[in-house]
């Protein structure tokens, strides 16, 4: 399931994957713009990240007050890991 993020990885499956389905599709120039088509989606993906909307704020909220030289770094993470969990056990 899923697309790995490594590209060599996505390229062997293909070619395993090729290598099935010569045996069901008689097409053979069919199957070959197949392969073709899905390895240029392959290239173009990209992995996504999401983060939840109210963490990011949270982090971003405490962050300022240790850019503007209010809180120590080791103050701002404890503020952070203190609110995050707080927001996760709700």
């Amino acid at each position: 399931m899923g697309i790995s993020v490594h590209k060599d990885a996505n390229k062997k499956k293909l070619q395993e994957a090729a290598q099935k389905l010569k045996a069901t599709i008689s097409d053979e120039k069919f199957l070959n713009e197949r392969i073709e088509y899905a390895g240029n989606i392959l290239e173009e993906a990209h992995p996504s990240f999401s983060i939840d909307k109210k963490i990011e704020s949270i982090v971003l909220e405490e962050f300022d007050s240790y850019m503007n030289g209010q809180k120590s770094a080791d103050e701002v993470s404890k503020l952070i890991q203190n609110r995050v969990m707080t927001y996760l056990n709700e």
